[in-house]
């Protein structure tokens, strides 16, 4: 194993045979760091579905994509894949991915308009995640509830974040089904005609 310290930056890197791992700024790991939004539990969970990381989490949001298809026993959804950062995660220099879906995605989606509309950038923004509990002709549930906070100007996070966004870093899942695709500025009937052609490979293959 090595470490080696940057004298500009004070960062240490330590490398080992099987990753490498950063400690000074923010780390975007591969394979892709993941966790979920369990709304049977009403909890945050591990991408093993089981190791609960709690019912809060905040969160600093770095990136979003609009996705269509398939993710585990949802079909032919909307979903919004999100990259962030929480101290509730593993560690808040991990930077990890979640999907948010129906009325999670709708709330969210108002939240950040409401905030846009006052003049504050999402991106300075700490969300506040909760559930909420639901109910249905198939059962109870819970639904994921945001609520936002600014981040202080001098707040060091804000710049690890500017300095980590700058490097144009990859956002990419690579732990995704060909299911579940960019929607970009398609209408419903091309992403139902994709999702389509991918299942049809997915079969033949």
């Amino acid at each position: 194993m090595a470490r080696k310290t940057n004298t500009t930056t004070g960062e240490i890197t330590v490398s080992n045979p099987f990753s490498i791992v950063r400690t000074g700024g923010l780390i975007l790991p591969s394979p892709t760091y993941s966790i979920r939004n369990n709304c049977q539990l009403g909890q945050w969970v591990k991408s093993d579905g089981v190791t609960p990381l709690g019912n809060k989490l905040d969160l600093s949001i770095l990136h979003v994509e609009r996705l269509f298809g398939d993710l585990g026993k949802t079909k032919a959804a909307h979903w919004l894949q999100i990259w962030g950062i929480s101290p509730s995660v593993c560690s808040e220099a991990v930077v990890f991915v979640t999907y948010v879906k129906s009325i999670g995605l709708t709330i969210l989606g108002n939240t950040i308009l409401d905030c846009a509309l006052e003049g504050k950038n999402p991106a300075d923004l700490i969300f506040k995640t909760t559930f909420t509990p639901r109910s249905n002709e198939y059962g109870s549930y819970f639904s994921l509830a945001f609520e936002t906070t600014e981040r202080a100007a001098d707040d060091g996070k804000r710049q690890e974040i500017e300095q980590f966004l700058g490097t144009m870093p990859l956002f990419l899942d690579t732990n995704l089904p060909n299911t579940l695709f960019i929607a970009g500025d398609r209408d419903q009937e091309e992403l139902e005609t994709e999702l389509a052609a991918r299942r049809a490979t997915r079969k033949a293959a």
